[in-house]
């Protein structure tokens, strides 16, 4: 992330650090005691790349500020 611009809040981070936290030993669980691709996986890999896909705009973003 850029240093000048914070686009998640600390709490913001530290809540989507525990989300996804329980996600991934959700997800271990029930690959151990289910299905190899469970619902988990599918959420955190939407979530990853819905995260990337935002930092990913608003980065372009923040340099077409800069450069006007």
């Amino acid at each position: 992330m850029d240093k000048e611009k914070d686009y998640y809040s600390e709490a913001s981070r530290y809540t989507l650090a525990v989300v996804l936290f329980t996600l991934i030993i959700w997800g271990i669980y029930d690959w151990r005691n289910a299905t190899p691709n469970g619902f988990q996986f599918l959420l955190i890999n939407e979530i990853v790349i819905t995260l990337g896909i935002t930092r990913y705009i608003l980065k372009k973003r923040d340099q077409k500020r800069k450069r006007s």
